[in-house]
């Protein structure tokens, strides 16, 4: 049987070597440090994080590419237009606006968005004629 100090031991050389040493020094533990620091100096280290707008995933199908946007209310909140290979979602309220390329010419006819129960989804479709020449910036609608 093993006991309590050598199984410390044992564990600490396995997680050191799985994970690496990560700045510790050999048998310490750098986490320790961490929790050093009073909690009164920990609120002048809050971050700020920058208004970049809602978050967007992006899902690359074969004649597709679908965004998935979180924090989407209502449908006046963001606005959605596309240009050749180019998709911009735009927030009026603030002025932010995010722009995605495809690796095809998008259809703004047969392209759609929905927006439901806090997300919105931005299906491109594949423009599917010969002629690529439509530079016409066109705003897509809500299902």
């Amino acid at each position: 049987m093993i006991d309590d100090d050598e199984f410390q031991k044992i564990f600490r050389r396995m997680i050191e070597q799985f994970f690496g040493t990560f700045g510790m020094q050999p048998g310490g533990s750098g986490v320790d440090k961490m929790w050093d620091t009073p909690s009164d100096e920990m609120d002048a280290f809050q971050l700020e994080m920058p208004d970049e707008g809602p978050r967007v995933e992006r899902i690359d199908l074969e004649d597709s590419v679908i965004l998935v946007m979180d924090e989407c209310l209502m449908k006046e909140e963001f606005q959605v237009s596309v240009r050749g290979q180019v998709v911009t979602l735009s927030y009026p309220p603030t002025n932010l606006f995010q722009q995605f390329e495809t690796p095809f010419y998008i259809d703004a006819n047969r392209s759609c968005v929905s927006c439901r129960n806090g997300v919105a989804e931005i299906r491109l479709e594949k423009d599917g004629s010969t002629t690529k020449s439509d530079n016409i910036e066109r705003i897509l609608g809500f299902e």
